[in-house]
């Protein structure tokens, strides 16, 4: 399952940090989006300080560490843009990282 979600993610330098996205038949890929179940917020995962950090969250299945879930964060929402995921937020099953 690893290599798997390995394959299907693309890992892209952004400054000093990296971001991931799942490759997709659209031009950019969807991104990773945190959805906060007790306000309804939908905001973009923050990129992560290194390479290894981004292949530890994908290997842990994207999973939610500690400061998001006392935060609130409940799932991860992959979609093209802010728009998209918070058209679909309301949708229990859409673009899950599951």
């Amino acid at each position: 399952m690893t290599e798997a979600l390995i394959n299907d993610v693309q890992f892209t330098k952004v400054g000093r940090k990296w971001a991931v996205s799942r490759k997709g038949d659209f031009e950019k890929g969807y991104k990773p989006f945190e959805l906060n179940s007790g306000s309804g917020d939908v905001n973009l995962v923050p990129d992560f300080e290194t390479k290894k950090a981004a292949i530890d969250w994908v290997e842990s299945g994207f999973a939610l560490d500690a400061i998001q879930v006392e935060t609130g964060i409940s799932r991860i929402i992959w979609a093209k843009s802010w728009k998209e995921a918070v058209s679909v937020a309301s949708l229990p099953d859409a673009y899950l990282s599951e």
